[in-house]
This record gives structure tokens, C-alpha cells and sequence, in this order.
């Protein structure tokens, strides 16, 4: 249903006359006296006609995909279709009886899973409330699900609220999805054709807003509870619902891995995560317990946002066998910390990459994909990005998984050895051969994977043998009978090889032949959860290393934005190096290489902590209207102690 003439110019000079700050002409909808328009609409407006160059009577009806086009998007959720699934059906089942059609969108505004009534089915089709439509801002102005993701918040777009004409009929209210990395990943709509108002809104706000918040946390769930316990905060002693609580992933030794995407609007970042994380730290193997013993949540005690209780939602693999009772208390000595540490489960060499980067995530998304579809794999990346490892990974989920993994280094052998040490030949085929002969490298990978490390940097006559032995699956070492090859081929460089290809120094052929699939690995700097690949590698390498420590959050903070040019290596060289020198519990600024430290400028190496604890100390005053004892006791210090530090941080109330 669009709007009559007279009203669709009423709602067009409205717009406008928003945009220029005169939001006086009545809606054409609801009565005079509303005139007042709320400012994430009008901004919203102003962004449609400014940025994106749209007119409210010019913009098109939603563009649906093809069922075709849209399988693809809708199997990208498929991994998490048990988490989104009920919820949809829940929302729905609670609200289908008021005419509001439920929808689940990616992150580009695609529909990609709807639930609605037969009865409005028609209805809502002609409206776009269907599966495969877009509904992004720039393509269909202000609408839920467009500006919603446009913005990163919840929002209700009420009828003449939105932008285009012919989607004013609609309301719309909608909720953010965010993964555990703080990445927007969908979101959550119910819209109904029917007539309705801001007031009625703000109670489906609530709703849909609590289903998003419980999607958020089951994702959190299913990525960390595996290899860490998950524990709940929650305000409500009860837990009654899982929407009110906020989530931690904690180590074995205490750390918080990871807080849910709900942490950022409950607890204040600087000041009550730091106190949770204090006050939890030592508390691991309690809350392991009371799950297990069925007791009740453990009070953590007041923060400036009230009281919260915890309790062990899930008790992650490597945590279900506690320590012995006689190292189980708070303040229990390091070396026997260290020991309980060290019966933690060793991760394996393909955690290293996991995370929950989006670029790795398809990467590994992709590999259980083509692994064994009989391609060839080339892996790219800077050297140290981890190339061998994610090698290593994709030999492990394939069916050449229990045949050897063999790997050759193209850039480390002589040319004048390395077709011997690639193809073999028999006793006695040449002058100075080995007596026993020797199998070669491609004959040792058979039934399992051969991996060409710096593939670039192979001989151009080289790369015509190996071209042929790649074609036919078949090698014939020197002086020798042939052999039929069963094997995945992994090939990995750091080079342009097309660029190569280009100047004549690479095969073309060869190119095309290595490179079925091409999975790119990111350099750590560019990585979006660097800070979560940080602090899970630094736990690993702890854990090797029988050492329970701490880092220093100036050290986190240098980690997160030195540049990193050796990668995944040079951090793990970098973590253990600081691992082993570091005298206390906590690793500081001392315990790094110098290359690191060099980076800070003089005055900030010394003055990172120091800020670090100014701004806690100034933050807790405000939040006490200046009162210090009041901050002495939230902090954990005595007045004394905190009046000494103001001294020295040169702090005035």
C-alpha cells in the first residue's frame, strides 16, 4: 500500500523540512500535534539524501534475491541455524498474533530467514518482508533493518518515520547481533503492516532486544566453552533469563579470555571489568565446583552498578578436573599454581590461527569446504603469518589426515640438490648416489600431503618436473620405475606469484596447476581479534612454559598496536622470551626486547602505567562525586593508600 498524492508530498516537504532543522510540517498519518521526530530518524534522513543521493518518492521497491542467490548467504549461518532458529520461532510464536513478521538479516541487509503467518503471507510479500530481500539504507532510506546496521543500535522505525513513501505503511523494530569480537554480524527484526506508535514499540523493544541479547550469548557459548569456563554475571540471583547476564570465557589459570558483547553496555570498561576481573581471577575452580555440586551462584559484591552474583554456566574441557585440594585456595604459592597449569590441555598447533578474525573464519570455512575435492591449495601470506601452520590444519581435517605431512622448503635447498631431494632416485643411478638410493620428498608425502614452502623461489627447470609429476599424479625417480601418487598438494609463498608469472620467473602453467584454491592468511596487524589471538597465544605459551602470569595492560595495549612485521612468529618469540624473564607474577614493560619498547616514545614507556592507574583512580572519583573514601573502598585500597597515589599522580579532586 503506498500513500495518495497529497500525502505522499506531505511526507516528502516533511523530510525535508527535517533535514533543514524545521521539523514543523504535520505527518500526513498520525495527528498535528506530532511534530517532534526522533534524532536517529532525522539523522538517518539527512544521511539518505546527503550521502546516500535518494528522494522519499523516487526510491524503488526492495530488491528480492533468488532463492539461488540467496543459498549461499543462508548456509553461512547454518553453523549457528540451532542458536538463531529458536529464538525466531519464539519471537514469532509470541508475536505473530499481533501481524509482525520476523525476520533475520545479514550483515549487508539480506533477508535470510523469515518467519510469518500465513495469513499476512500476501501481505507482507508485496511489502518486501520476505526472504532474500535487501533492505540496506543507501538502496531503501530509513527502514529497521538498513539503519540498524548503519548505526550498530537498536531502533524502532515507526511508519512515516521512515524514508521511502511506499514503506511507510510499515513498522519496524530491530536489534543488533554482534559476535564475540564486537563484529556486527545480523540483525533481528519484527515488522508488521498494521498501525501502531512509538510507546507501543518501546515494549517489542524490549522483546526483540532481549532475543538478540540471548543470540549474542549461546554464539559466545558455542565459540569459547570448549577450552574455557564460562561464567555468568548477572544482577538477578536467579538467572532467570540469559538475556540479563553478561559472559566471561576465563582460563584455567583465571584470565578472562573474552566478555560477551553484552559486557560493553552493562559494566563500564575501564573500572567495574577491571574489579570483575580481579575479584574472579582466583575463583575458577569454585565456580567449577558449585556447577558441579549444584550450589548456589557466588556473590561477587557491589560495583557502582549494584550487585552481581556468578555462576558457571559451562565448564570448559580443560578445566573439568580441578586442582588438588591443597593448592585449590586463594593465594595458593606459584609453584603449585604452576603445576596445576601444566595439566591444562596442550592446544594444538591449528589454535594458533583460530580466533575470531572474519577473513580466518572464512579460511577455515572454505578449507572444510575444498580439502578433499581434489584441488590443489596455495596458501599466501608475509612471512611468519602462519602459513605452515594453517598447512598443518588443513592436513589434519583431511583423509590424507593419517598419512604423513611432509614439508619441503623450495627457498632452503641448493638448487643443485633439490630435484634429488624432491623426486628420489634408486641406488646407483648416478656417480656419487647414495647406495641405499634415496625415496625423495614427493614418494615420502604419498598418501598423505606434500607442502612446498616459498614455492616461489623453486628453479624454473624445477618447476617444469615438478609441473609434470603434478599433472599425471605419477613420479618417476632417477633411474627408476614410476609411481602413482595419492596425495594433497600445499603450496605456500609470500611473493606476487602472478607477478612472477608476469616477469617470467614463474610457470604459468605451474601457477594454475598450484593454485585451485587460494586461501590468504592475514598479517597479525591486520587481524580484528588480535587482541583475543594475543592473550589465547600468550596463555599457550605460559602453559609450555609451567609459568602462571599475568600481563600488564600496558603491555597488552603495546602489543595491540605494534606493528608486528615478523607476525605471528615474531609474537610468539616475543612471548616466550618475556615469559622467561619475568621474575614476577605479572609481565611488564621490562620483560620485553628492547625492538619493542623502542617503539614508545622515552616518556611514554614510563608513563603508560602510570596513566593506565590515573585514569581508574579519576574515573572512581567522578563516579563518587569526589568523595575519597567512598572511592578507597571500590577500589579495594585504604584511604590512606589511595590519598598516597592522588599524591603522586598529582591528582585533585
Amino acid at each position: 500500500m503506498n500513500l495518495d498524492g497529497g500525502a505522499e508530498t506531505r511526507h516528502v516537504k516533511r523530510v525535508l523540512a527535517a533535514i533543514a532543522r524545521d521539523a514543523t510540517v504535520p505527518s500526513p498519518k498520525r495527528p498535528a500535534q506530532r511534530n517532534s521526530i526522533p534524532r536517529t530518524i532525522e539523522a538517518s534522513w539527512r544521511r539518505c539524501v546527503v550521502a546516500h543521493g535518494i528522494e522519499p518518492h523516487k526510491v524503488r521497491q526492495p530488491i528480492i534475491l533468488s532463492h539461488g542467490e540467496v543459498a549461499p548467504l543462508r548456509d553461512q549461518f547454518d553453523v549457528l541455524k540451532s542458536i538463531f532458529a529458536p529464538e525466531l520461532d519464539r519471537l514469532h510464536e509470541r508475536l505473530a498474533k499481533l501481524d509482525y513478521v520476523v525476520l533475520l538479516a545479514n550483515a549487508d541487509g539480506i533477508t535470510v530467514d523469515v518467519r510469518c503467518a500465513n495469513e499476512i503471507d500476501k501481505e507482507a510479500r508485496n511489502s518486501g518482508l520476505y526472504l532474500g530481500s535487501i533492505w540496506k539504507e543507501d538502496l531503501q532510506g530509513t527502514n529497521g533493518v538498513g539503519t540498524c546496521l548503519a548505526t550498530g543500535q537498536p531502533i524502532s522505525v515507526v511508519m512515516d518515520d521512515h524514508f521511502a513513501t511506499h514503506n511507510t505503511p510499515l513498522t519496524c523494530t530491530v536489534a543488533p547481533i554482534y559476535s564475540p569480537d564486537q563484529q556486527l554480524v545480523a540483525a533481528l527484526d519484527v515488522s508488521t503492516p498494521r498501525p501502531t506508535d512509538h510507546q507501543t514499540q518501546q515494549l517489542v523493544m524490549q522483546i526483540v532486544a532481549n532475543a538478540a541479547r540471548r543470540i549474542e550469548n549461546q554464539i559466545f557459548m558455542a565459540q569459547f566453552q570448549t577450552d574455557h569456563a564460562i561464567v555468568a554475571l548477572s544482577q538477578d540471583s536467579q538467572f532467570s533469563d540469559l538475556a540479563s547476564a553478561t559472559l566471561l570465557a576465563m582460563s584455567s589459570s583465571g584470565r578472562v579470555a573474552a566478555w560477551s558483547p553484552t559486557a560493553k553496555t552493562l559494566l563500564d570498561p575501564m573500572i567495574e571489568r577491571s574489579m570483575m576481573e580481579y575479584r574472579l581471577k582466583d575463583r575458577v575452580d569454585q565456580f567449577v565446583r558449585n556447577r558441579a555440586e549444584g550450589e548456589e551462584p557466588i556473590v561477587l559484591g557491589d560495583v557502582t552498578s549494584g550487585r552481581f552474583f556468578a555462576r558457571c554456566l559451562s565448564d570448559g574441557e580443560p578445566l573439568r578436573h580441578p586442582r588438588p585440594k591443597d593448592v585449590q585456595d586463594v593465594g595458593a604459592p606459584v609453584k603449585a599454581r604452576t603445576g596445576a597449569r601444566q595439566k591444562a590441555k596442550p592446544a594444538r598447533q591449528s589454535d594458533v590461527i583460530f580466533g575470531t578474525d572474519p577473513v580466518m573464519d572464512r579460511n577455515f570455512t572454505l578449507a572444510a569446504r575444498i580439502v578433499d575435492a581434489g584441488l590443489p591449495i596455495l596458501v599466501t601470506g608475509e612471512t611468519g603469518s602462519g602459513k605452515e601452520i594453517f598447512a598443518k590444519h588443513l592436513h589434519r581435517i583431511s583423509r590424507h589426515g593419517k598419512g604423513p605431512f611432509v614439508a619441503v622448503n623450495c627457498a632452503a635447498i641448493p638448487e643443485t640438490l633439490i630435484e634429488g631431494e624432491l623426486f628420489g632416485y634408486r641406488p646407483g643411478a648416478f656417480t656419487g648416489a647414495a647406495k641405499s638410493g634415496y625415496r625423495g620428498k614427493v614418494a615420502e608425502a604419498n598418501g598423505g600431503v606434500l607442502f612446498l614452502d616459498e614455492i616461489g623461489d623453486m628453479p624454473l627447470e624445477l618447476q617444469t618436473r615438478l609441473l609434470r609429476v603434478l599433472s599425471e599424479m605419477e613420479l618417476t625417480p632417477l633411474g627408476g620405475t614410476p609411481i602413482t601418487l595419492d596425495l594433497l598438494v600445499i603450496s605456500s609463498t609470500h611473493q606476487d606469484l602472478e607477478a612472477l608469472v608476469a616477469n617470467g620467473r614463474f610457470r604459468e602453467d605451474l601457477f594454475y596447476r598450484i593454485a585451485g584454491a587460494n586461501l590468504v592468511i592475514p598479517p597479525l596487524r591486520a587481524r580484528r581479534d588480535r587482541g583475543l589471538f594475543i592473550n589465547e597465544m600468550f596463555e599457550q605459551v605460559c602453559v609450555a612454559a609451567g609459568r602462571d602470569l599475568f600481563m600488564a595492560p600496558d603491555v597488552l595495549h603495546l602489543f595491540e598496536t605494534y606493528p608486528w612485521p615478523g607476525n605471528v612468529r615474531e609474537l610468539q618469540q616475543t612471548l616466550r622470551y618475556a615469559v622467561a624473564v619475568s621474575e614476577g607474577r605479572t609481565v611488564g614493560l621490562e620483560a620485553l626486547p628492547a625492538r619493542l619498547t623502542a617503539t614508545l616514545e622515552p616518556a611514554e614507556a614510563s608513563s603508560h602505567q602510570a596513566s593506565t592507574e590515573r585514569l581508574v583512580i579519576e574515573q572512581t572519583l567522578k563516579r563518587c562525586g569526589g568523595k575519597v573514601s567512598a572511592a578507597a573502598e571500590l577500589l579495594g585500597v585504604s584511604r590512606s593508600t589511595l590519598h598516597r597515589r592522588m599524591k603522586r599522580l598529582e591528582i585533585r579532586r
